[in-house]
């Protein structure tokens, strides 16, 4: 891995912290819930496109997590494991910011989408960890 993939990993990494401390900061406060399902979904997305690009490996500007969770396999199976949180925290990334969408986030979904963003996060940095 180049300096420069490393530069790019920790790039990614650094935005997902900021989506995922204003997300709590927000759960904090009693803020929209669907603004932190939103922040939780970016912050775990940013963590995957992060592990990628750590090792290197392209990926399209696509906010499917399972698209980006499969990619990540391809590199490490064990990326498995969070397949449930990234299928619960995907309807975040479009849903809960435009109106007419039948998709209303509640207290309980806002805490449920945090705690399983931070899994992914704490995740990743276990296997950079390891690798």
């Amino acid at each position: 891995m180049s300096a420069n993939e490393r530069e790019h990993a920790r790039e990614w990494f650094d935005k997902a912290d900021t989506d995922l401390t204003s997300a709590t900061l927000l759960a904090g406060i009693q803020g929209p819930p669907e603004t932190i399902c939103f922040l939780a979904q970016q912050g775990a997305e940013k963590y995957l496109k992060g592990y990628l690009a750590w090792r290197g490996v392209p990926f399209r500007k696509v906010h499917d997590l399972l698209e980006i969770l499969n990619a990540c396999r391809g590199e490490d199976d064990a990326f498995g494991h969070l397949e449930t949180a990234c299928r619960m925290l995907n309807p975040y990334s479009v849903e809960v910011r435009y109106p007419r969408y039948p998709f209303d986030c509640t207290r309980e979904d806002a805490s449920d989408a945090l705690v399983r963003a931070e899994h992914i996060r704490d995740f990743v940095r276990e296997r950079l960890e390891n690798h």
